[in-house]
């Protein structure tokens, strides 16, 4: 994404005048049309830059490049969405999955031996249906959401300022919510 936004495609700038498709849009931001093995580009213009090289090699592979690819869009930013979402749509059948992995040496100071302990989430979108993206990252918010708004309790104390889930009355609210969803870690100690 530096790439791109270095190249000019995500300012929410007017479409050039007469940029109709995507190679007299790319040419009137001056991206070159090399890739990564910065050669010259559009008026004699490297692409030195590693980022830069690596987005103007995403473009020719995203079909920006293709003299019939239309640009739509009233702003370059809307125009680059559109490119992007309709050379990275889920084809029939497709999904997206989700993995995290957190690994942990812990040494401790009395003689207890060294262990790893390591925590893995991993979830796939349904074909067709809600992706495992939008699941991991909106029934989290949501479910922090209620921990910030529940009732003080006993159990659940008020909250006040910014708050982290690494405070205990939040991951202890948070996690078993987030489990009966399906989002639940797996733990491993070595």
């Amino acid at each position: 994404m530096d790439g791109f936004v270095s190249l000019g495609l995500t300012q929410a700038t007017p479409t050039p005048a007469g940029a109709h498709v995507w190679p007299q849009l790319l040419d009137s931001l001056a991206v070159p049309r090399t890739g990564a093995n910065g050669v010259n580009g559009v008026n004699g213009t490297r692409c030195t830059n590693t980022a830069r090289a690596r987005a103007a090699a995403a473009l020719h592979w995203l079909g920006a490049w293709d003299e019939h690819a239309p640009v739509a869009g009233s702003t370059v930013v809307e125009a680059f969405c559109a490119l992007l979402e309709s050379r990275l749509r889920y084809g029939e059948g497709e999904r997206d999955a989700v993995l995290m992995e957190h690994t942990l040496g812990v040494a401790y100071m009395d003689s207890r031996p060294a262990k790893t302990i390591s925590s893995s989430l991993v979830g796939f979108g349904a074909p067709g249906g809600g992706s495992a993206m939008s699941r991991s990252v909106g029934l989290t918010a949501a479910v922090g959401v209620h921990r910030v708004m529940a009732p003080p309790s006993v159990a659940l104390p008020p909250l006040a300022g910014v708050v982290r889930p690494t405070e205990r009355s939040v991951w202890e609210y948070c996690l078993p919510r987030l489990g009966e969803e399906g989002l639940r870690f797996q733990e491993n100690e070595e």
